[in-house]
């Protein structure tokens, strides 16, 4: 290794112009275009690297230009054939597309510079250690396609090896790839025996890991590193490139990336030059109560193959405005640059895909140089339309598989499936990627696997977004996101997200391209979503756009290429009027140093196991609903830490169970009756063994729109934690006194005597509680939902039920979010010792459509039915309500015309009761396709014993290779050693250092 060389590349990139504007919005693509040359100053490509890239390579065939062919060779023969590079270098020559067809078998045993190349019809490339002769091999061409009948075996495991493809920019163009491809190709719809389908394999010498985490700090001007992993078992060699990401919350720093001088199997990493004075790169390890271990640790990601699929210089090529659009809306076209009124040209990079049928299987490669701006489906990794890739005929069970790659220096996104199912996509790593780094593409893709994937954006302050791309949500400053997806039916496992403008982002639609208008974005069941790890984002780290409600019975299934019933045929309810949601859990999923976490709209969706650490807002909500099954809980076995939540307007009660606050605060009614968000803006959260460990000053706020209507919404202990409290518990999130909490506004309650309700201002508290009002008793929502109602004050007036005599009265404004979305809301004290009566301030009768809302039927499941003695001034409630009275027809949110009528103080019959005497499992409904994944996450830790002091680190780490020994179990505060069986802090380390 050359350690002028190596100096030289630290220096390019750790160093950025900070004059130069990383924050491109779609329209921007002059501003991108004029930048171009300092934008990627920074970059590294393996080609251009002086002691890799082969001398003989790019002196033949780097940007030697556009050639003409001069005509087409087709090699072929009657019998089966052997034939090596040069007799192919002499057959088709530089100039000729080249096909290799029946019968013939090229194995690579020296380099090749052809103008293009196919394997077709029964035609082989087989290109392994036993064929590559010399160090270096290479094959140069402005295309390589693998088409129907054609088989690509490549496979080079001899450490002591690199193969090259490299891909020129000499203008050959394939039918279906198009310029400067790789990768295989099958017509669409054409029928084919599934033994003449394309046969594209590409394995490169395999790695245990392709990627670590810090063990301890990388510090400022740090010569060495450590790992949690020992990195000469991961596979890892002196001379590998490597970054290291940022940890800075709010992406506000840049990775690090070096070239490796040395390692020790004790995690060692000795570094080519110093890090840089400036950053510190966290190394830390917890394990909050009731969660799995929290890694806040800096990703440590290997960039280096050996084999290296790159090319020729990104090229800025002009629009073409005849071409036609792939898709209404996109302004892209997949025949080449398409001119649209904010783009005029397009960046041309190499790209790498497999389309429509076949087996294809990309390992342990560097892609880089890749991606064509502006230019649709052409990315560094890209399985287009391959349908169903299960085939049990395989080890793996799927015949598509990106596994153990690097992607560097792109200038349209980096692995996208399309309109795939059952594919593998697994730890692969991502390095200067302009757009989304991994992208699930249509909203109809189900069933993949997603797992162990790390990308880093090199660059802070928005970094790596791109403008003129057909998705601006993807790939802009709008959104630019670390794992976009448009389709939640896939397994989301312990995947790493590091820098980005969004970590990771569902965006629920009603499907993109060919299945716009088929898929139920909003209400697609939610697959296998755990152990993922968003950090550093500068918005959203975990992030759920637009409605997020998974139903059961969409009808989505694999036999239908993954649409569902269309996108306005999810119905909310069944004919009954029973809500037919389908309750779901995305676990262990840990955020922080990200603005916010969360999502808009999203119901039957559980957060268990959620670890944020240091988020402006980690728990961003806007709208939610009371599970269907009748018992889950929102948040559950979690933990918030330095943050603050926005907590939704609910149908239904919000249910916190098991949860550690520390440092934060809890707000109402987010965004409710701003726009047309919220339902009456008086949720209920309630609050189940919650650990509350504060210190600030204002922990509940009930007005964080500043509008009138939004001063509603009820903090409250379970019953069940008010029972306890008054036998001795303590729950510190209330005053010792006291178990509720509303906002000031509803100041009648400060009028009855028996109840103990206070201000909090009045004592000293009212900072702490935003002046809102401390109650002894819970307090239950009351809504009554009008329908073409003009408006008016709702009068509620409560007597005392033994004596009679009237006690308070509140005035209660009309509120008008939509027209289906208005009505009266109003915290109650249930039971019997109050009497309520409801009337219109105009002395109108409450008309019999409108519906009354009482509690919440989860709450009822859980810990007994509220009962609220009721008048209401026209209607016949027969004195008393209950908190489980019918809900047909809205209690999902959804407010349909069937609605009217429904709820409390009808004749309907009440809603089945749920048994929620033992907590329910979500997994159980999910697809069974995930089931393994269960075994497979146990299994992680088989080997590892922590015992009752500690957790073992490796469960969302993915591969078999172990964690070292001092680093497999973090230990609770007071507990060190390898195992957490010690008290002593010296015994920390069981490997040593050097």
């Amino acid at each position: 290794m050359k350690t002028g060389r190596i100096a030289q590349w630290l220096l390019v990139i750790t160093c950025y112009l900070p004059s130069l504007v990383y924050g491109f919005g779609q329209g921007d693509t002059n501003e991108y275009v004029r930048q171009f040359p300092g934008l990627i100053a920074n970059s590294y490509a393996a080609i251009d690297d002086p002691s890799l890239g082969p001398g003989n390579l790019l002196s033949a065939c780097k940007n030697r230009g556009r050639r003409d062919a001069t005509g087409t060779v087709i090699v072929s023969e009657a019998t089966p054939t052997q034939v090596g590079a040069a007799d192919i270098q002499q057959r088709c020559g530089d100039s000729n597309d080249c096909v290799i067809g029946r019968n013939v078998t090229l194995n690579m045993n020296g380099v090749l510079n052809l103008r293009s190349l196919i394997v077709r019809d029964g035609g082989v490339v087989r290109w392994t250690d036993q064929t590559q002769v010399a160090s270096d091999a290479w094959l140069c061409a402005g295309y390589v396609v693998v088409e129907a009948g054609g088989m690509w075996d490549m496979n080079i495991q001899d450490a002591l090896k690199r193969a090259w493809i490299y891909i020129k920019n000499n203008g050959a163009t394939h039918s279906g790839l198009r310029t400067r491809a790789f990768g295989s190709f099958a017509e669409r719809h054409h029928a084919m025996h599934p033994g003449a389908a394309p046969h594209f394999s590409v394995v490169g010498r395999e790695l245990s890991r392709t990627w670590s985490l810090l063990a301890e700090p990388l510090t400022p001007n740090s010569g060495t590193l450590r790992l949690m992993h020992d990195p000469i078992a991961m596979g890892w060699k002196v001379g590998d490139r490597i970054a290291v990401a940022p940890t800075e919350a709010g992406m506000k720093a840049n990775a690090q990336a070096f070239f490796i001088a040395g390692l020790s199997a004790t995690g060692s990493v000795q570094l080519s030059a110093p890090s840089n004075g400036n950053s510190t790169h966290r190394a830390e390890r917890s394990w909050p109560t009731g969660t799995e271990a929290s890694l806040r640790a800096a990703e440590v990601i290997n960039l280096s193959r050996n084999i290296i699929v790159t090319g020729d210089d990104f090229e800025e090529i002009a629009c073409d405005a005849s071409l036609p659009e792939a898709g209404p809306g996109f302004g892209t076209s997949t025949q080449g640059c398409r001119c649209t009124n904010n783009r005029n040209s397009c960046t041309m990079g190499l790209h790498t895909a497999s389309a429509h049928a076949g087996y294809s299987v990309v390992a342990n490669t560097r892609i880089e140089k890749c991606g064509q701006r502006g230019v649709e489906g052409k990315y560094c990794l890209h399985f287009h339309h391959m349908a169903d890739c299960s085939d049990d005929a395989t080890k793996t069970g799927s015949r598509c598989i990106y596994r153990n790659n690097a992607m560097e220096f792109s200038q349209q996104r980096g692995l996208i499936l399309h309109s795939t199912h059952n594919a593998q996509v697994e730890a692969n790593v991502f390095y200067d990627i302009r757009g989304a780094n991994l992208y699930i593409e249509d909203g109809n893709e189900m069933l993949n696997t997603v797992a162990y994937n790390v990308g880093i954006c090199p660059r802070g302050d928005n970094g790596c977004t791109l403008p003129g791309t057909s998705n601006g949500q993807a790939d802009t400053s709008l959104n630019q996101t670390g794992l976009y997806m448009e389709s939640p039916n896939n397994l989301l496992v312990g995947n790493r997200m590091a820098n980005f403008f969004n970590g990771m982002f569902n965006n629920a639609g009603n499907g993109r391209g060919d299945s716009e208008g088929q898929v139920c974005g909003s209400n697609a069941p939610l697959g296998f979503w755990e152990g993922n790890t968003f950090h550093s984002s500068g918005r959203f780290g975990t992030y759920l756009l637009n409605g997020n409600f998974p139903r059961r019975n969409t009808g989505q299934s694999i036999a239908n290429n993954g649409t569902t019933n269309r996108n306005d045929d999810c119905p909310a309810y069944d004919a009954q009027g029973r809500d037919v949601g389908l309750a779901s859990v995305i676990t262990g999923h840990f955020d922080y140093g990200n603005a916010f976490v969360g999502q808009y709209g999203a119901g039957d969706i559980q957060y268990k196991n959620h670890v944020t650490i240091g988020n402006l807002n980690s728990i961003y909500w806007k709208e939610t609903k009371t599970f269907e099954d009748g018992c889950s809980a929102h948040i559950s076995d979690s933990y918030y830490e330095d943050g603050s939540a926005d907590l939704p307007d609910a149908m239904g009660a919000f249910i916190i169970e098991n949860t550690t606050f520390k440092n934060y605060g809890l707000r109402a009614n987010h965004h409710c009756d701003v726009g047309v968000t919220g339902f009456l803006c008086m949720p209920q959260y309630v609050l189940h063994n919650v650990k509350w460990e504060n210190g600030r000053n204002t922990w509940m706020n009930f007005d964080i729109n500043n509008g009138a209507t939004n001063n509603g919404g009820i903090f409250t202990l379970s019953p069940e934690n008010i029972e306890a409290k008054a036998n001795g518990a303590v729950f510190d999130i209330f005053p010792p006194q006291y178990n509720s909490a509303v906002g000031g506004n509803f100041d009648y309650l400060l009028d009855l005597p028996q109840e103990n309700c206070v201000s909090s201002s009045a004592i000293g508290l009212g900072g702490r509680y935003n002046n809102g009002i401390l109650c002894a008793s819970s307090l239950t929502p009351l809504k009554i939902f009008t329908r073409d109602h003009a408006g008016g004050d709702l009068l509620l007036t409560v007597f005392d039920r033994q004596s009679g005599g009237r006690l308070a009265q509140q005035r209660l404004p009309h509120i008008h979010i939509t027209n289906r979305k208005q009505g009266y809301a109003v915290p109650v004290i249930a039971g019997d010792r109050y009497r309520y009566e409801v009337s219109l301030a105009s002395g109108a009768n409450i008309d019999p459509d409108w519906v009354i809302d009482f509690g919440d039927l989860t709450v009822s499941n859980r810990w007994g039915v509220e009962r609220l003695h009721l008048s209401v001034q026209g209607r016949s409630c027969n004195g008393t309500i209950y908190s489980n009275h019918d809900r047909r027809f809205y209690a999902a949110g959804d407010f349909t015309e069937s609605m009217w009528g429904s709820g409390a103080c009808t004749g309907f019959a009440s809603m089945p009761a749920s048994d929620c005497s033992a907590p329910r499992d979500l997994t159980l409904n999910q697809d069974p396709a995930y089931a393994d994944w269960h075994v497979r996450l146990d299994r992680a830790c088989d080997s590892v014993n922590c015992g009752e002091n500690g957790a073992c680190s490796a469960k969302y780490l993915g591969s078999i290779l172990p964690v070292l020994r001092s680093y497999q179990c973090v230990c609770k505060p007071g507990w060190y050693g390898g195992s957490c069986t010690s008290k002593n802090p010296w015994l920390t380390f069981d490997d040593g250092f050097e």
